[in-house]
């Protein structure tokens, strides 16, 4: 098929603009405009739309690039995160593998989004039924990401929480219930008390805390309230 019959390097031309034939710069623009794409599908909740634009990107990347970078490893993980919100765990569990080992050996990796990188292997092994592997990748996660940016980074208090719904799943509840109070600090500081990922904590939170008072989460709510007003 020529370039004027491949709708899809039409639609992909208005967003970069065309590109000459034999430019050296090419691999690396197609491979920059299928990665947007896909994040965009992503958001809109398109995964296999998403997935497909993924491969498109790893494979631009591929071909300019044959050593498998950084970028690379950032991409393998973008593909793992729209086959895992399809279901395909046992894929997107070897797609986040083969990412992690490129992105550990790449000094161009950012350690945070290592960190997020673990805690998404860990959550795809929670779909597996694997809880002790997703507690151990979900841990080495957080501290990385604790080393690197501190107590009050959001992706801190997002593997927290998601730890938190781990060692629940584990039985685990005092554990948990740690977890969910680090995230709800980590969210509050750095997100704000009202923003989504805050107040998911916080339901995790009061609804295990009160489970394990034996009150309902308003019950604990009202008893804390009450004992946040009376005199020092």
């Amino acid at each position: 098929m020529s370039d004027q019959q491949n709708p899809l390097k039409d639609e992909l031309s208005q967003r970069v603009g065309e590109i000459p034939n034999n430019s050296p710069n090419e691999a690396d623009n197609w491979g920059e405009a299928h990665t947007a794409q896909g994040k965009e599908y992503m958001e809109k909740a398109e995964y296999s739309k998403a997935q497909a634009q993924f491969e498109q990107a790893i494979a631009c990347h591929l071909e300019k690039n044959k050593d498998e970078q950084a970028e690379i490893g950032e991409l393998y993980s973008y593909l793992a995160s729209a086959q895992s919100y399809q279901g395909e765990y046992n894929r997107a569990l070897a797609t986040y593998e083969k990412s992690l080992r490129i992105l550990k050996q790449s000094s161009q990796t950012e350690p945070i989004f290592l960190g997020e990188v673990y805690n998404a292997l860990g959550n795809t092994l929670r779909h597996l039924g694997r809880l002790d592997e997703a507690v151990r990748a979900m841990k080495q996660g957080l501290e990385g990401i604790l080393k690197a940016a501190g107590t009050e980074h959001p992706s801190l208090g997002v593997g927290c929480n998601n730890l938190g719904n781990v060692l629940r799943d584990q039985g685990n509840q005092e554990e948990a219930l740690l977890y969910y109070e680090r995230a709800l600090s980590s969210l509050s500081a750095g997100l704000g008390p009202e923003h989504a990922y805050t107040r998911r904590a916080m339901v995790n939170f009061f609804d295990l805390a009160a489970k394990l008072k034996g009150v309902t989460p308003q019950e604990l709510i009202t008893e804390m309230q009450s004992e946040m007003g009376k005199p020092a």
